[in-house]
Formats: C-alpha cells, sequence, structure tokens
C-alpha cells in the first residue's frame, strides 16, 4: 500500500515505542493538499514529498502547528511532546508492555508498505525495498505506477530507467531516506547486534544543515545539474516536465556554458543554431514516421498533417530555439541576456568613462554597484542565516577569534554601538594574465573586491563569498589617478554609511572595516610612499632607516589619524615645498567614506610579510649554515629528504620544493613555504648535533612565531608572548648574522599590537582574496580577446554570479558524501559503547566529516589542550566520528604529550 496514501498501516517501533499506534492515536491533514493521516511515520513521510520538490517548504506539526526543517526533527518532536504514555508502549517483539528506557537502541522497522500490483500486494519493510520490488515487475514487462499515487495519481512507467528518474527527480527525499533507522543496536551485555538496514551507499542522511543546502564542493561538471535540481516546482499529476521548467533548463544550461565553463559568445551561438537544427531533423523524421503509422491506421493525410504538426509545435525546445515560437527563446545572444536578467540573478555592470590617453583612445573602467550585490545576496536565506547569527554574535574577553573582537571594531562609532550592521571588507590588488610574454604588463588589471564580514570566517573564506565590485586596467589607473577611477565606488560606500540598505524592511547602516592588500597596494591606495628604500617606510608608525639599524626593535606609536589629517593638510598648502612628509605624499581618497580612515583600517598581510618575504630568506640562510659552515648535513641529502617526504590530509595538496643550489631564498608560493616551515624540524632534526645551536634555535624561534602569527584563535597572553619572541628573534638574527633587516622585518613587531585591533591577522590576509583572479585570468585566456579586457571579464563575472546564486552560496557547516556512512565496528572497547548509551540520539557511524572546511576522519590526531601543571600537550586519536543529523561527535582516545629538555 502506499506510504503516502493515508491509510492505516501495520504497527511498527521505534526504539520500544509504538509508532503507528492506530487511527485513534494519531490524526494530521497535509495543508498543502488536504490529505488525512493517521499515522505519524506516514504524515512525515508525506510531507518529505513536498520538501523533495520545494527546499523552502517546513514540516509542521498537526497538533501543536509547530514547524520544523527535517522529518527527524518533526518526528523526535511528537514522540517527545505527543505520543501517548511513552512509559507503557508495547514491546516490539513479544507484544509485552516494557519501559521505553529498558530497550536501548532498536533498530526503527518501517512501515509495512504492500505492492500495487492488484496480482501482487507484497509487503515490503522499507521504502527502498518497494522501489526495488517495483523495479522488478518493470523488468517482468509490467507497466507499475509511482508508489506515491497522493503526489503523482497518473504517473505510469514501463522502463527502469524512466522509473528511477522520476524517483530521484520528484521524491529523493523519500526514496533514500535511511536516516531514520539507527545504524546499530546496543544489548543489555555491552554487545553490539546489527541490523540487515544499516545505512548503505545510497543512503541520504537528512539534517538541518544538509535538508536546506546543497555542498558546493561539487566540481564544474556537475554544478549546473545540481543547481537546476534545487530549482524544480512540484510538478502537476499529468504532467512531469512543465513547459516553465524546460524553458528555465535550457536558459540555466546556456548560463551554465558562459558562466562557468566560460565558453565565448559566438561558440555558444554556434551550438544553440546545431541544437535548433537537432531538432528540425528530429522532428522531420518523427513527422515521416508518424505519417506512414497514421496512414496504416486509415487516418485521411490532411487530418493526419495537422494532428502531427500540432503535437511537434508543444516541442518547448524546439520553440525556444527558433524565434516567435514561444514566450521565450534563446536562440541569438541578445535574447539569451534578456532571459538571465529577467529569471536570473544578473548583474548589470556600469562602464566608468575615464577619458582620453596619449594615443587619443577613450578609456574606461567597469564598476558593478555594491547595493545591488548585497541585496542579490540578501535573497539567500543560507546568507541571512549567517547575518542574523551576526547580529547577536559576542566576544571572549581577553581572546581574540575573528576582527570584530579588535579594538578596531567595538570602538568604530557605528559597529561599537549597533549591534546590527552590514560590514564590508574590501581587497584591491593587480594581476596578470601572461607574465612571460612580450605583452607583460600591457594588459594587467586591479581588481577591488569584498566579502560580507556577517558571514563566519570558514565560509567567507571561500571564493565564491568573494565578489568583485571594480576592475581596471593598472596603466588606466596610473595615467588617469585614483580619484578619477574610484570617485563611482566611494560616493556608493558614502551614500550605503550613510543612507543604510533596506535588510527584511529594516534599514540597517553599512560599515567598510578594512582594506586588505599588499604593501605595494596598501601604500598606494593610503597615500604613503611606495619605495620602501625611502627614509619612512613603515605606514603604521614614523620609525625611520636608520633607527631601524641603530636597533633592530624600534617602535614607534602608531600613527593616528589625527597626524595623518595634518600632514596631509600640510602637504596640500605645500605643494612647492615638499613632495612628501614623514612617509606622507597626499591624502587618501578613502578616508572621504564616512567613519573610515587608513591609519586604522588598513591591516597587514602575513602571507605577503613572512611567506613571500623575509621567512623565504631566513629559512635559507639557516640552511646555508647547517649545510656549509657547520657540515652537518649535505645539499643532495636535503634535496632527497624533501622530495620523499610524503605529506597527507590537506597538506598533500601542496608539495616541499627542492632548494636551489644558490640556497638565496626558499622557492615556492606561499602555501607551499608555509609548509616548508611547519615541516622544517621534521625534515632536519635528527641531523642537527647541538640542539643548543644558536641558529637551530632561532629557527624553531622563527617557525613558533609562525604558529602564534598565522593562529585563527589567540589570546591577549598569547599576542604578549608573541611581542616577546618577535622582540627577541630580530635582536639575535642582527646579532648573529650581522645584516641588515628588511622593511618586513620591522613590521613583525607591531604584529602583536596589531591583533589587538584587527584580532587574528589570518582573518585579513590575502591568500584567498588572490584566489579569485584565477576566474578572471581563466576568462581572459577562454576569450581570447583583449581589445576591452574589462568589460569582457565584468560581463563573465556576472554570468558566473547569476549561475552560483541559483542556488545556496554558503555550503552547510556539515558536510558528507553518502559513501562516508559507516558499519559500527564490532569489536568495540567496553568504554566505547557505555558512551554510545549516554546518547543515543548520535545514531550515525561516519568514516569522515567535514566541519567548517576542515577533514576529520578515525586515526586522525588531534591537539586537544594544554595541562597547566606540567605545561604539557593533550592529544587525542579519534576511534569513531558519530552524527546526530545536525552536530558531530568525536570518540577520542586521550594521550599526554611529555615534555623533553
Amino acid at each position: 500500500m502506499c506510504p503516502v496514501s493515508g491509510s492505516y498501516q501495520p504497527t511498527s517501533y521505534y526504539r520500544g515505542i509504538e509508532i503507528n499506534p492506530g487511527p485513534d492515536s494519531f490524526k494530521g491533514t497535509c495543508a498543502s493538499c488536504g490529505i488525512t493521516y493517521y499515522s505519524a511515520t506516514n504524515y512525515a513521510n508525506h510531507q518529505s514529498v513536498h520538501f523533495s520538490n520545494d527546499k523552502s517548504f517546513k514540516f509542521t506539526c498537526p497538533l501543536c502547528d509547530k514547524t520544523f526543517h527535517s522529518a527527524s526533527g518533526y518526528l523526535s518532536h511528537h514522540y517527545r511532546n505527543h505520543h501517548n504514555d511513552p512509559e507503557q508502549a508495547r514491546g516490539p517483539m513479544s507484544g509485552q508492555v516494557a519501559p521505553a528506557a529498558d530497550v536501548l537502541s532498536d533498530v526503527l522497522l518501517d512501515a509495512d508498505y504492500r505492492c500495487s500490483q492488484p496480482t501482487c500486494q507484497k509487503a515490503c519493510r522499507t521504502l527502498k525495498d518497494l522501489r526495488s520490488h517495483i523495479e522488478s515487475h518493470i523488468k517482468s514487462g509490467f507497466a507499475m505506477n509511482c508508489p506515491f499515487p497522493a503526489i503523482c495519481p497518473n504517473n505510469v512507467f514501463t522502463k527502469v530507467s524512466t522509473f528511477r528518474t522520476h524517483c530521484s527527480q520528484y521524491h529523493p527525499n523519500i526514496i533514500t531516506n535511511s536516516r531514520e533507522k539507527i545504524t546499530y543496536q546496543i544489548k543489555e551485555d555491552g554487545s553490539i547486534a546489527f541490523s540487515d538496514d544499516i545505512l548503505e551507499n545510497e543512503a541520504s542522511v537528512s539534517s538541518e544543515s544538509e535538508s536546506d543546502y546543497e555542498s558546493d564542493d561539487s566540481d564544474k561538471s556537475d554544478e549546473f545539474f545540481d543547481c537546476v535540481k534545487e530549482s524544480r516546482s512540484p510538478p502537476p499529476h499529468d504532467n512531469i516536465y512543465p513547459e516553465n521548467q524546460v524553458r528555465h533548463h535550457v536558459g540555466k544550461f546556456y548560463l551554465w556554458l558562459e558562466g562557468v565553463l566560460l565558453i565565448p559568445a559566438t561558440k555558444i551561438q554556434l551550438i544553440s543554431e546545431e541544437i535548433a537544427l537537432l531538432c528540425e531533423m528530429s522532428h522531420h523524421r518523427i513527422k515521416v514516421n508518424l505519417k506512414e503509422q497514421l496512414r496504416r491506421e486509415g487516418i485521411e493525410a490532411n487530418r493526419s498533417e495537422k494532428l502531427i504538426d500540432t503535437a511537434l509545435k508543444a516541442d518547448t525546445i524546439w520553440a525556444v530555439h527558433h524565434k516567435d515560437k514561444d514566450v521565450v527563446n534563446v536562440c541569438t545572444d541578445y535574447m539569451r541576456k534578456k532571459f538571465y536578467r529577467d529569471r536570473c540573478a544578473f548583474l548589470d555592470s556600469q562602464e566608468i568613462p575615464l577619458g582620453c590617453n596619449d594615443s587619443g583612445k577613450n578609456k574606461f573602467a567597469h564598476f558593478i554597484p555594491v547595493k545591488s550585490t548585497l541585496q542579490v545576496m540578501f535573497n539567500d536565506p543560507t546568507v541571512q542565516q549567517h547575518i542574523e547569527k551576526s547580529f547577536e554574535r559576542t566576544s571572549t574577553p581577553g581572546v581574540f577569534e575573528d576582527y570584530t573582537d579588535g579594538s578596531a571594531f567595538n570602538e568604530h562609532p557605528i559597529c561599537g554601538l549597533m549591534n546590527k550592521t552590514i560590514q564590508l571588507t574590501f581587497f584591491q590588488d593587480a594581476f596578470e594574465f601572461y607574465p612571460l610574454s612580450p605583452t607583460a604588463g600591457t594588459y594587467k588589471c586591479v581588481g577591488f573586491y569584498f566579502f560580507l564580514g556577517n558571514i563566519h570566517p570558514n565560509a567567507r573564506s571561500k571564493v565564491d563569498a568573494i565578489q568583485l565590485a571594480l576592475i581596471v586596467k593598472e596603466n588606466d589607473l596610473k595615467y588617469f589617478g585614483i580619484e578619477a577611477v574610484l570617485k563611482v565606488l566611494i560616493d556608493e560606500l558614502t551614500d550605503l554609511t550613510e543612507n543604510g540598505i533596506k535588510y527584511k524592511g529594516e534599514t540597517i547602516p553599512v560599515v567598510l572595516n578594512n582594506m586588505c592588500g599588499d604593501n605595494l597596494g596598501q601604500h598606494f591606495i593610503g597615500g604613503f610612499l611606495e619605495s620602501f628604500t625611502c627614509e619612512y617606510f613603515c605606514r603604521f608608525c614614523e620609525v625611520t632607516k636608520q633607527m631601524l639599524k641603530d636597533n633592530p626593535t624600534s617602535c614607534l606609536p602608531f600613527r593616528t589619524p589625527e597626524e595623518y589629517d595634518k600632514i596631509a593638510a600640510e602637504l596640500l598648502s605645500e605643494e612647492n615645498e615638499l613632495y612628501q612628509k614623514k612617509g606622507i605624499k597626499r591624502p587618501s581618497l578613502l578616508n572621504k567614506i564616512p567613519f573610515y580612515h587608513v591609519c586604522k583600517g588598513q591591516p597587514p598581510c602575513i602571507s605577503h610579510d613572512i611567506l613571500e618575504g623575509f621567512a623565504k630568506k631566513d629559512f635559507a640562510l639557516f640552511l646555508r649554515y647547517f649545510i656549509q659552515i657547520k657540515d652537518w648535513i649535505s645539499f643532495d641529502v636535503r634535496n632527497r629528504r624533501i622530495h620523499n617526504f610524503k605529506c597527507k590530509g590537506r597538506d598533500a595538496a601542496d608539495s616541499l620544493v627542492t632548494l636551489d643550489k644558490s640556497l638565496t631564498k626558499i622557492r615556492g608560493h606561499a602555501s607551499e613555504v608555509w609548509l616548508f616551515i611547519r615541516m622544517f624540524p621534521f625534515l632536519i632534526s635528527d641531523k642537527i648535533q647541538d640542539q643548543e645551536d644558536p641558529v637551530w634555535q632561532l629557527a624553531i624561534l622563527l617557525k613558533k612565531i609562525c604558529e602564534y602569527v598565522f593562529a585563527p584563535k589567540i589570546s591577549e597572553e598569547m599576542a604578549a608572548t608573541l611581542k616577546q619572541m618577535t622582540h627577541l628573534y630580530l635582536e639575535q638574527r642582527s646579532k648573529i648574522f650581522h645584516k641588515d633587516l628588511l622593511p618586513k622585518h620591522h613590521y613583525l613587531c607591531h604584529y602583536a599590537d596589531l591583533i589587538a585591533i584587527h584580532g587574528p591577522l589570518i582573518r585579513l590576509w590575502t591568500m584567498r582574496f588572490e584566489s579569485r583572479h584565477i576566474f578572471f585570468k581563466q576568462a581572459a585566456k577562454a576569450a581570447n580577446n583583449f581589445k576591452n579586457i574589462t568589460k569582457t571579464l565584468v560581463n563573465k563575472y556576472a554570468l558566473n554570479f547569476a549561475f552560483k546564486f541559483t542556488g545556496h552560496m554558503i555550503p552547510p557547516p556539515i558536510t558528507f558524501k553518502d559513501n562516508d556512512i559507516s558499519q559500527l565496528p564490532e569489536d568495540l572497547n567496553p568504554r566505547v559503547v557505555q558512551i554510545l548509551r549516554e546518547d543515543l540520539s548520535f545514531d550515525c557511524v561516519l568514516k569522515c566529516v567535514e566541519v567548517h572546511g576542515i577533514m576529520y576522519e578515525p586515526e586522525m590526531w588531534l591537539l586537544l589542550q594544554r595541562v597547566e601543571q606540567n605545561r604539557n600537550l593533550l592529544y587525542g586519536e579519534i576511534l569513531l566520528i558519530l552524527y546526530n543529523g545536525s552536530q558531530v561527535k568525536f570518540i577520542i582516545k586521550k594521550t599526554p604529550g611529555r615534555r623533553f629538555s
């Protein structure tokens, strides 16, 4: 019998509680279609059908009108609050009354699902078994109805492939929902009992986080189909593929080709014309065959011609590829763009005229309004959840976890007084397309990106969370000046700060918190000297080159907005006397934005300062000492160790780069240098003959400093320790090697104080922002046309943005694949069994899970805490990973570490 038909089903049990006690115990009517059910499980299953077709649908309790995000949440609520006398529920096997508490974890027995074939009517224990049984009838030649006649009453299937497609498209949560079954059973003697219904690979996990969102970790080839699957609407009973759905699907297909695969518009036009030709060829063949069949049936030629023409005109794919044949057509580039604007979140860019250059050519920058981007993002439910949580965000005293914990945010005139603010962090950087070509530098562009600071730090590190605001060629920026290029952006940010933006009917101010970038870009946009060999090279304080030579730890108080504005005013009034004063050459245009100043809103970039800066050269200096002076290790042995060193986990994505014989610096990108620093003790420590050697101690000290600086969470005490270590490192390095320090060495002295201002510096580094360049480089390469490169790039970005925001931008915090669901090991430690008994809601065992972007799996070791008594570290090995639908629990075997002197 159909599980959503509303009829009474035989009794089944869950943890000793009767799930379906009969018509007198439960009665629920679906508000969407009016069908009444006498079983809470059947009612939840029916609601799941609506949810599978509409992700915004919420499960409603018919007894108290509360809403839930998943069937499991509703059923838990029902049996916790509305079940009649759960303490006297009948036992599942003997029929005797047994307290629910005595049954630790019984296997859930699904309702008795019966085959609708009159001559069969076989009872199946699970929905998955019912589907397999129906497929066996279809293979035998029977025409079978959809197992959910209440939703799809007239659908009949004669092919297994068609039936499977229908189920996966319109009933995915029902057909594959095995999440309700318990994966293991703990007996009274502590042993583990398994069931034949333990989750299999094709089971899908239904949780509050995963039922609402789709993961964004799929590759480009699957991204289009996942996106379209989300946008489907419930089909009519007699129409599996409505016309609007087909039109939408075709339009999204072209948007996927243009915005994700970056196929040029000219090639898209060829594809469209070929599809139109294929449709015509298919129609011709169908028409010839139908004419012959109808002639044999005795139908007149004129009548058959009209019937065939009427039927073929209903082909929506053919119609949308021919002009004036449908309300929508995608046969030209103009009509496709019109479809994107009308049906998708397409952002229109603005062309900013800059003027004529020396050659008399008109130059332009291209701008996408920040307000338009934010308004589209506000429609995303995943973004809304993060924004609502940010309004309630609280800080832990003495601990820095995000930039919102720093003094710059807490003392801000708006952010410090209002909980509800929309926070923006901008980034500017130049990127090249073909750096080794003869045209290098000719088409180099500068991009201005931003992310929404209200989003959780782990989510905003995703590349898709970084949005484009403005793009211009670097040569045009230098020729026409920063004022001409950024005026439109500055005016909009000023308007958003003063007038705010509408969010759920409420006007909320938009605040620019930070402008990030590399040192050269920060000095350029901040109005500072762009030469790091000048006397005043630091944008944080007024230290000089000579002071740094005399004392490597020299640090002066931070520049203040008042001092900066005073010097800038003097420069404007003394144009003929001085070119610059104390490292400032002109007032920054960013200071025109209300409540923003470059002295407080330009954090450092630790990847450029350390990984791309002095760490490369310092570690090469240490290695030259160990190889050439001490002769503790040879150059060839060192490279052989690097080559044979195998990294695991996320470190395997990068590789240790072998050393150059000159040993002037460590080769590799920032991530590869960071990997080298972390693995440095493992690569060379056994060859160090004197552990008290000052250079070896200096190398270990620099590694410790890097660990502190790159920490995503740091306390005030740790920041104070970092300050001591940085001063000690700079003093010892100057004393041992007698080499001048770089300006980036000096920036290291400020880090401890900058953490108190901006929070953990890794939250505002530029490494993730620079990943955004990859899309534009790929788009330029695919277009192979640099005539108006900024317009090309901004149009491709708008197409990509429109496609991305068809689904959900932010993935759920907990993600795993269906085949990551595992079985409980049989040889469990009694202590582990006792832990499993304490909370039976964690009934799903996982092979691996990703939490906030970090992958965890059994046998992985975690650093848990530091034992304060002996200052040793406590480690833990993951034994099991459990999941309850919304939370993850690790069962860990603790192991104390020992400190060796």
